[in-house]
């Protein structure tokens, strides 16, 4: 106990979890309805098939894309990519639910810009439709926005198949951390 005003300086200071941590939020989830797949282009090219991103009313929000699926419906060899960061055109946007910081674009008919960060391949035969197309993310691909703009950057699935009147489900889970 001192009689006079003190002060304490601290220099350098680290907190240091051993346990890890608990990755909880509420689950959500979206994905295109069975018996309507979304028709790929006819000239190889790739199409955005689904595209979430946050409401323009919930930009603190923290959502975390959990993992997505690609499943291909005809014969063709299928490449998709997954984007985040991305901007879309066309279609619709869609609240995800009054309780969701999220909204999403089943239609989406071009992508301008933004960062591959998953491109594979799947091969659909008369045999096997390939290995179902899932991977966990984390941290790394929360959903983002621009602070000075207040323009939401979406994460988005992008498919191309190598022949003609092709088309695939896509569907995308995320957690919402807030």
């Amino acid at each position: 106990v001192t009689e006079s005003s003190s002060t304490m300086l601290s220099i350098c200071t680290s907190v240091i979890s051993e346990g890890g941590y608990t990755f909880t939020g509420r689950e959500f989830c979206i994905g295109n309805t069975l018996g309507s797949p979304i028709a790929l282009p006819n000239d190889l090219s790739f199409k955005p098939i689904i595209s979430i991103r946050l409401k323009n009313s919930r930009l603190g929000a923290i959502v975390i894309p959990t993992n997505y699926n690609v499943t291909p419906v005809q014969q063709a060899i299928y490449k998709y990519q997954i984007y985040k960061r991305a901007i879309t055109s066309g279609g619709s946007w869609v609240s995800a639910g009054t309780t969701s910081s999220v909204e999403y674009n089943l239609s989406p008919t071009s992508i301008s810009s933004g960062e591959v960060i998953v491109s594979a391949f799947i091969n659909s035969t008369n045999q096997s439709s390939g290995v179902p197309s899932v991977i966990e993310l984390g941290f790394e691909h929360q959903l983002e926005r621009n602070t000075f703009t207040s323009t939401t950057y979406e994460f988005v699935i992008a498919v191309a198949a190598s022949t003609n009147s092709t088309s695939c489900y896509g569907s995308i889970n995320w957690k919402e951390i807030t």
